[in-house]
């Protein structure tokens, strides 16, 4: 993997891709490890230690990953158990020059020259299609830090190896949509956190903070509804 090249074709592929600064930050310097390490196919590095790197806490560290695994720049793999470091590799880009040096070492220059132009318009087709796919993008809740949330919460349980059918998709949906009634979008937002950082299988709502009119007992509900006021 050539550095230079890798970095040029980064901030290029923002024009199509586009990412957070945070994100940003945590690329970054997921290259600088990975080229101190000359360039391995996979390597290990821990949360403290990007964390100092970065500033990020770990929640904006666990948003900035689960946002270049979404839009491709790297893959992810959690370490064996909860204080094992996760393993990273870095996608590389492919170019134009790398197809014209990968086709000189086998025919020649002028091959690889005629060859050039194809193999443009085919990464544009491919940047073409990702912007479709990214426009086609459902959208579950009306509040997109929500709706974001909830995508990073899938993509988690992708990692986990265990995806929703349609069915169980809709039930969770659903089930957010009635916490929502009593719970407002951060304390959804702050749980689906929670739940990525301990490593849970699935949303747990019991430990949502409770809302203060279900403090209030049954029986005093009832007696309320069913007392008789009478004019004095």
């Amino acid at each position: 993997m050539n550095y230079i090249k890798q970095v040029n074709t980064f901030y290029e592929e923002l024009l199509t891709k586009p990412l957070s600064a945070n994100a940003q930050c945590l690329y970054m310097n997921l290259l600088n490890i990975n080229n101190r390490c000359n360039w391995l196919k996979e390597f290990s590095v821990a949360n403290s230690t990007l964390m100092g790197f970065t500033s990020l806490n770990k929640q904006a560290l666990y948003r900035a990953r689960n946002e270049l695994l979404q839009k491709g720049y790297i893959r992810f793999k959690n370490g064996i158990n909860q204080n094992a470091a996760g393993k990273y590799s870095i996608i590389e880009f492919v170019t134009a020059d790398n197809t014209a040096d990968n086709t000189a070492d086998n025919t020649a220059p002028d091959t690889a020259l005629n060859t050039a132009p194809d193999t443009i318009n085919k990464l544009n087709k491919t940047k073409q299609k990702h912007i479709k796919k990214e426009n086609k993008k459902e959208k579950y809740f009306d509040n997109e830090k929500l709706n974001q949330s909830f995508f990073e919460w899938l993509e988690y349980k992708k990692q986990r190896k265990e995806k929703y059918t349609d069915i169980s998709l809709k039930k969770l949906v659903t089930q957010i949509n009635n916490q929502l009634k009593k719970h407002t979008v951060e304390e959804i937002v702050k749980l689906i956190d929670t739940c990525i950082e301990r490593n849970y299988k699935g949303i747990i709502f019991d430990i949502l903070p409770k809302n203060k009119e279900n403090d209030i007992p049954d029986w005093v509900c009832e007696w309320v509804n069913n007392k008789e006021y009478k004019d004095e």
